[in-house]
């Protein structure tokens, strides 16, 4: 495939996740407000801490994706087909193993947790162990369908990931509209319906890929050389994943002792806005990562470097859109969004936002990291740095900060996981620039962010809040970062692909 087809291929990818993002997006902002109305705030924090509870094994999902995607991407890279249902096998094989283990640690620990160490209140807890038992399938559920996931990825068929994860979506619009209606237990009736929509996604996965690819028709796999590069390579990325998740949860559990469960709810306005914007970057990363797996296979080192680097910068610039509007009107737009605000949620999205913008350089490099298989050491120091905010995060709570804390550490350590992964890029891929990265992506992007946010300021000291100023903020925001993206910040080959698109629609028209 030559470079012009890819990029076709990665513009076709990219759109077709924006497409769903757009839609996720806007089901999950308007289900997130009517679960908080239907389930009130205590029980909302409670569905919140219970699920990010078990979500902190979601270390297990992260590191078995990211090792499964770039494992099939190299072998279809390689053109090995053989090799490549070797390794579904073995990835079929350690997720189920691996699903054994989540449901024990689960059923010991997990529970044990729960029953003597969260706050809950005591007429809630029957109801909360029977959320926690419903959390532990549904993951164990989502962890099942990852091999399958990988398979799609790997082969670039990101319409139909697009497509059953809008499924996903307005399935769960669709339970919270009967949330309503259905004269029982609310945060039981929820629990309930969203394990039935994990069912169906896992079913639909699984569908398209045993038709569609032959090598998800396989079994199981016990031969050790292709067991044990997943199971290296897992475990290389494991502590880097395990942090991720143990400083997003740990901070939740922390909340929840130190301030109750009420913080939690507003904990989890700050990581659902968390994942719904970062999504956006995450998408274009997503379009791009086979590519860069597949160029490192193929000894294209130059041009995986451009790929990262565009991954970098418009990941970045498209969340600067998007961003730049939600921070300066985040009040605004929570009130709106939400019926009553809990405390410090304004804060907690604010600073959430600052740290999305910065991971995303952070997520671009680690993508490179992945492809070339040099993740031992990345991973350790990132999962240090990481980590270090849930200890720091305690003693500071002991002294009597506020909890907004931990979400200031998080934003300030990313640029240090950040600054880590571009040093160890460079030291594992020769043809990686650190000065050429600076040049080409971190300085337009700081001059990008600097030219197009006068207006948007400005519009905030001198009009007062409402509908109107947030118009003509997101207007300006979306007219002047595209404007000075291409005067500023664009390259010579992304002018010409922007003129021809422009070229066609008007010979269209015409």
């Amino acid at each position: 495939m030559t470079p012009s087809e890819n990029n076709k291929r990665i513009a076709k990818n990219t759109l077709a996740l924006y497409f769903r993002q757009i839609l996720v997006m806007l089901v999950s902002l308007y289900t997130v407000r009517i679960v908080l109305e239907t389930l009130g705030v205590e029980d909302y924090g409670i569905y919140n801490v219970i699920f990010g509870m078990v979500a902190m094994l979601g270390f297990l999902n992260g590191t078995l994706s990211t090792a499964m995607s770039r494992f099939m991407a190299y072998e279809l890279g390689s053109g090995n087909t053989n090799r490549l249902k070797n390794i579904f096998e073995a990835a079929r094989t350690i997720n189920l193993i691996v699903s054994v283990i989540v449901i024990l640690i689960g059923e010991t620990i997990g529970l044990w947790f729960l029953l003597h160490k969260l706050v809950i209140p005591p007429d809630r807890v029957n109801i909360a162990i029977i959320i926690y038992q419903i959390a532990i399938v549904s993951f164990v559920l989502q962890l099942r369908q990852m091999p399958y996931i990988a398979a799609i990825m790997a082969h670039e068929h990101m319409n139909i990931f697009a497509k059953y994860e809008i499924i996903n979506a307005v399935l769960k619009l669709l339970a919270v509209c009967l949330l309503p209606i259905i004269m029982y237990d609310k945060l039981l009736v929820y629990g309930i319906l969203l394990l039935c929509i994990s069912i169906i996604i896992n079913i639909c996965y699984k569908s398209y890929c045993i038709r569609n690819f032959k090598e998800s028709k396989s079994g199981l796999c016990t031969k050790s050389e292709f067991i044990k590069p997943l199971l290296s390579y897992s475990g290389l990325d494991l502590y880097g994943n395990l942090s991720v998740v143990m400083r997003m949860q740990g901070i939740n559990i922390l909340l929840n002792l130190f301030f109750g469960p009420v913080l939690n709810a507003a904990s989890g306005f700050a990581n659902q806005m968390q994942s719904i914007v970062g999504s956006f970057a995450n998408n274009l990363l997503t379009a791009f990562r086979p590519q860069i797996t597949i160029c490192y296979a193929n000894n294209n080192k130059e041009i995986m470097s451009k790929y990262i680097r565009y991954a970098a910068k418009y990941g970045f610039l498209l969340l600067l859109a998007i961003n730049l509007p939600l921070y300066l009107e985040m009040e605004f737009i929570l009130s709106i969004w939400l019926t009553k605000v809990p405390n410090y949620t304004v804060d907690f999205c604010k600073i959430t936002l600052l740290f999305v913008m910065f991971a995303s350089f952070s997520n671009a490099l680690v993508s490179g990291l992945h492809a070339a298989g040099k993740i031992k050491i990345p991973s350790l120091l990132n999962g240090s740095i990481y980590l270090s905010v849930i200890p720091i995060t305690y003693f500071l709570f002991k002294m009597g900060y506020p909890p907004i804390v931990p979400f200031i550490l998080n934003a300030i350590f990313v640029i240090f996981g950040a600054t880590s992964n571009l040093i160890a890029l460079r030291y594992h891929v020769n043809e990686f620039s650190i000065k050429y990265f600076l040049k080409t992506v971190v300085m337009p992007c700081i001059t990008i962010t600097i030219v197009s946010s006068v207006i948007p300021i400005l519009s905030v000291y001198f009009m007062s809040s409402g509908f109107l100023r947030l118009f003509i903020i997101t207007l300006a925001s979306l007219i002047i970062i595209p404007v000075s993206t291409y005067f500023l910040g664009a390259e010579r080959e992304v002018k010409d692909f922007i003129l021809r698109k422009i070229s066609i629609l008007m010979k269209c028209k015409n």
